[in-house]
């Protein structure tokens, strides 16, 4: 099949330099005689995290369905969420770009082109992957699928190992929290043991010069 048409589009609804929503339009040519039954759709992503550890990587959102009826045309909403299997290297000024590699240009012998590249892919500690929110379909003329896809970009919790720099800044607000309840709790204990004269003291009174 050829693409007759093909759009992408990114929307960013808040204007705070991030990506909120991802459109991709495709119209594909159908040959005659022949019948779209599913489709497995595998779209390239740059994905870029700018967060205190900085990540670039090609990131990957695939999409499969299946048709009982050959569509005409197929609508899919979903979130575009990101995964990880173990928390990211964190290093001041250091921007981690091991998986800045395209996918689409890695050397295979022979098999399933698309189960090599997911394999690849899924073998990473961090990836991308699409949660479905809703899908349908609509028949008719089956010489031409269109294909409209919208991917919104949630807010991503990222798992990451801080620095010993980034341990100490957040860490000493909260010990010198500590240091000042303990400090005020050990006046409270003296003041009260001493008023109530639970120990036994005395008091020091220098001599007078006459």
């Amino acid at each position: 099949m050829k693409a007759l048409n093909e759009q992408i589009q990114d929307y960013d609804y808040n204007a705070d330099g991030r990506s909120d929503m991802l459109h991709f339009q495709f119209a594909l040519n159908v040959p005659p005689k022949h019948a779209i039954t599913s489709i497995v759709l595998i779209l390239g992503i740059d994905l870029q995290l700018q967060t205190n550890c900085e990540m670039h990587m090609q990131a990957l959102a695939t999409i499969n369905s299946q048709f009982v009826i050959p569509p005409s045309r197929f609508h899919y909403n979903g979130d575009l969420k990101f995964y990880q299997k173990s928390h990211l290297p964190c290093l001041k000024n250091v921007i981690d770009t091991r998986y800045n590699i395209s996918l689409f240009n890695i050397p295979y012998k022979q098999g399933d082109f698309i189960q090599h590249i997911l394999q690849k892919y899924f073998k990473r500690t961090a990836t991308t992957q699409v949660k479905k929110l809703f899908s349908i379909s609509h028949t008719g003329n089956t010489e031409v699928l269109n294909i409209n896809i919208h991917l919104e970009v949630p807010e991503m919790h990222i798992r990451y190992q801080p620095s010993i720099m980034q341990e100490l800044k957040w860490a000493w607000p909260q010990y010198l929290s500590l240091v000042v309840i303990f400090y005020w709790l050990f006046n409270e204990i003296k003041k009260f043991v001493f008023n109530k004269r639970l120990l036994m003291a005395w008091k020091v009174v220098p001599w007078k010069v006459r």
